[in-house]
């Protein structure tokens, strides 16, 4: 039988669904050569590799909103305000805050916070990271209720932040991991490079490289201001074919795999040392029409058309689940 590894780290390792191995063995993941994915995980318990579907497209969290990002961005950054299971909102890398005036907010921030480079983290570097995060166009739908001319840095660790009118989820989307913390040291002297080959947030793991196509490694930041990481190593691999990612999971060369098939399932769960774990999810799945292109899409009676037969299709839907005694 084979061992599983377990470490906080997984705590943070979430998504719609994500298959548990029981075990790893084989090549070592520290080695740098790229090659094949498929190559073997490290017999070493203190290194967890993960096999995800596709590679980031940039580890810059304000270029992007993509779930392979997102995925690897939550071992590096960190909020202001955390988001658990249970939707509550908790202190993150501000300890409390407070609604001073209307739709106006004063957070305290931690005060032994350093990033991965060693500098001290500071309400300048966060007033930094939420005046370029609205004005990213990948994820102003985020944090575009943000009024950057009411961000205002009080002390090293106080600082104030408000919306352009009310905004009842501000806190919550503030909880987002593409809002987590930049250090603007570290942003301006990489300039382009930022997100590729410089990464730098105040995580509990920190960037060592990216091998495109191939594997993201992440090493384990000693000095994060909560209790150590229990892995010292995550190792995100790049494995596209979602039949080949079972393989490597049921042969042990990878710890943890996301996304698998539905038509899966079934032998997940009947194998004995694996574990599926399909969690909610709070997306909303939806179609989006290009009508800048030459196309019938820019004709309004088109997509209205459209629309009727998915309502139509939804409503025949509901008739047979009624018809057959669901409810």
């Amino acid at each position: 039988m084979k061992k599983r590894k377990t470490s906080w780290a997984l705590v943070l390792l979430t998504s719609l669904m994500v298959l548990g191995a029981c075990g790893s063995g084989g090549q070592d993941p520290t080695d740098s050569s790229g090659g094949n994915v498929s190559g073997g995980a490290s017999s070493d318990p203190n290194v967890l590799v993960v096999a995800s579907g596709a590679d980031p497209v940039t580890l810059d969290i304000h270029q992007t909103n993509d779930q392979a990002t997102t995925r690897v961005a939550r071992q590096i950054y960190e909020t202001l305000i955390k988001q658990t299971d249970d939707l509550e909102l908790v202190p993150g890398l501000a300890t409390e805050w407070e609604e001073i005036e209307e739709n106006l907010y004063e957070f305290k921030l931690r005060e032994d916070v350093v990033f991965h480079n060693g500098e001290a983290m500071t309400a300048s570097d966060v007033a930094y990271t939420l005046r370029r995060a609205v004005d990213s166009p990948s994820i102003s739908h985020i944090i575009g209720s943000i009024d950057p001319d009411t961000i205002e840095v009080i002390d090293d660790h106080t600082i104030l932040i408000g919306t352009n009118g009310a905004f009842g989820p501000f806190l919550t989307h503030l909880a987002h991991p593409a809002v987590g913390i930049l250090s603007e040291k570290a942003v301006e002297e990489a300039g382009e490079d930022y997100g590729i080959s410089s990464v730098v947030g105040t995580g509990p793991f920190e960037f060592v490289e990216w091998a495109t196509g191939s594997h993201v490694t992440l090493d384990r930041f000693d000095d994060h201001w909560d209790e150590p990481a229990g892995m010292e190593r995550i190792e995100f691999r790049t494995i596209t074919d979602s039949s080949v990612r079972l393989i490597e999971l049921e042969s042990g060369t990878v710890d943890i795999v996301y996304d698998i098939a539905p038509s899966d399932n079934e032998k997940v769960e009947e194998n004995d040392e694996l574990t599926l774990l399909a969690t909610e999810n709070l997306g909303t799945e939806y179609l989006g029409s290009n009508v800048r292109n030459d196309t019938p899409l820019q004709e309004v009676g088109v997509r209205r058309a459209i629309a009727h037969a998915i309502a139509m299709s939804n409503r025949l839907s509901k008739r047979f689940i009624w018809g057959s005694g669901l409810k």
